[in-house]
Formats: structure tokens, sequence, C-alpha cells
């Protein structure tokens, strides 16, 4: 190759310098250093593209994982994002609740209202109110936070007058069904009913 060491006054073109540089090249063609690559190169060539290929299938791979994680991630952030829901009760209550209204006894009606207005107490725990009794519990809520507030009042009304005046008061089949479908509303309503 030839020296091109920068002699002051001396310019060396871009042709020169390529020109230069292949030459330097071609002048290992006969070394063994060349035959010995030369006679490598399939191999290398071989070693090259299994590499790439294992390499494109290892970030395909990855990015699936990646893909996987972030919407896994994503999941959960819109899970805790949500309130939480409120307990649901088991259908056994709701219907030993409708067992007892259809009954024919007076005194079954009565047990029907007393223990929906148990599912309305664990409802609005589950909802997060708080209170020491489901009035004090009502009386927090607002119709905006709870559009069923009214029916709520209405069904808890007449567990209260059953609870306070007993068998003074006369309940009628008819009361009882409007106060149970009442509480049902309610229920469904938060979401407590299935």
């Amino acid at each position: 190759m030839e020296d091109f060491r920068r002699i002051p006054g001396q310019t060396v073109s871009l042709n020169q310098f390529f020109e230069a540089v292949v030459n330097y090249i071609l002048s290992f063609k006969n070394s063994t250093l060349y035959a010995l690559i030369a006679d490598a190169a399939p191999i290398l060539l071989t070693i090259a593209i299994f590499s790439t290929l294992i390499f494109i299938i290892l970030s395909i791979i990855i990015w699936f994982k990646i893909e996987e994680i972030d919407h896994a991630q994503h999941e959960e952030l819109e899970r805790l994002a949500r309130p939480p829901e409120p307990k649901q009760i088991t259908n056994k209550k709701w219907d030993r609740v409708i067992q007892h209204i259809t009954s024919n006894n007076e005194t079954d009606w009565r047990l029907a209202i007393l223990e929906a207005d148990i599912l309305l107490d664990e409802m609005l725990d589950g909802m997060g109110v708080h209170g020491q009794t489901i009035g004090e519990k009502l009386k927090s809520l607002t119709k905006e936070q709870f559009p069923y507030l009214q029916k709520a009042w209405d069904a808890h009304l007449i567990r209260n007058r059953i609870a306070h005046e007993g068998q003074n008061y006369q309940l009628s089949h008819r009361e009882a069904q409007s106060a149970i479908g009442l509480f049902e509303q309610v229920l469904r309503a938060g979401l407590y009913l299935k």
C-alpha cells in the first residue's frame, strides 16, 4: 500500500485513497490468512445466519412476553381503579326470605321483612356506608349517591314498625309483599342481589 503520509504541499484525491485501500486488501489474496478466511467463509456465513435467526426469534418471544405483562398490568390497574363491589348475598339467604313471604303465616311475613332488612344492612356495610344503625347509614346517603334511597327508607320503616310495635302492628300480606318488593329493588340496585 502506498504511503499516504501527508507531505506538505502534496494532495491526495478521494479516488486515489480508495484505490490504495482496495489494492491493500487484494494484496492479502495470496496469503495464508486469506486462504483460511476463504475456507471458513461458508461456516461463518451459516453461523451468522443461524445467529440472526435466533436473535429474531428471541426478540419476537421477548416482545410477546412484554406485551403480555403490559396487558396484565393494565388489567390490574383497571381493576384497582374500580370501586370495590359490595359483597353479594348468596341466593340461599334471599331464597329463605322468599320462602317466608310466600307462606300463609303472618309470622313468616314478619320474619321475611326482618331478614330482608338484615340483608340491607349487609349491603350498606359492603358499600362502605358508616353508621351504627341502618337509619344512621341511610341518613348519611344522598339520592345522588344511591337513587333507591327512598325505597330503602320505605322498606326499613316497615321493619321498624314490626320491630317496635310487635304483634300490635297489623301486617297484611299485601303490605309484606310490597315491602319485600322494595327490599329486592334496593338490593338489586346496590348490586347485592343477583
